[in-house]
């Protein structure tokens, strides 16, 4: 993750996962909307990383590693509802349903988008949900949740939650 800090070219391309070309580095930080500035030239570069207007975007782009082109907003009103929400029922429905409720309220998303950003948390390893008799999902999100089933400690630091499909 992108700290606000100074970092060496090579510290740098690290975290952003490329080259230490500095003009794909500052292509990389200009689209991800983090303010920064260069101080000196060819490899004793410095990036001094100023403020980064979206945290939750560079997160998912850089640890996640989420495409650079997804709708941001939107996932991160998949993800509340899913991880955070009030009405606990969300993370119990299918992908039609899911849509059909963030159509409910307001914040249009597709089932098969749901889908994919839901994908995207299994690939990196936050959740794992299987199509068998019940739908198991384990998080290491710190959001409490109510109703949706029973919460059971597997021995690996995360809680597995579990209802019927």
């Amino acid at each position: 993750m992108i700290k606000i800090q100074k970092y060496s070219k090579n510290e740098l391309a690290k975290v952003l996962g490329g080259s230490n070309n500095i003009t794909d580095m500052k292509r990389k930080l200009d689209r991800y909307n983090v303010k920064y500035t260069v101080e000196g030239r060819g490899e004793k570069a410095i990036i001094n990383i100023k403020s980064i207007e979206n945290p939750f975007k560079v997160y998912c782009i850089t640890e996640l590693k989420i495409p650079a082109g997804s709708d941001f907003k939107k996932m991160l009103y998949v993800y509340y509802e899913f991880f955070c929400s009030a009405d606990n029922e969300f993370i119990c429905l299918t992908d039609y349903e899911r849509s059909a409720y963030m159509d409910m309220k307001k914040h249009y998303v597709s089932r098969q988008t749901i889908n994919t950003y839901l994908g995207y948390l299994n690939r990196a390893g936050w959740i794992y949900n299987s199509n068998e008799n019940c739908r198991y999902y384990l998080s290491n999100c710190k959001c409490q949740y109510k109703n949706v089933g029973k919460v059971e400690n597997n021995n690996v630091g995360f809680s597995t939650y579990s209802s019927v499909a």
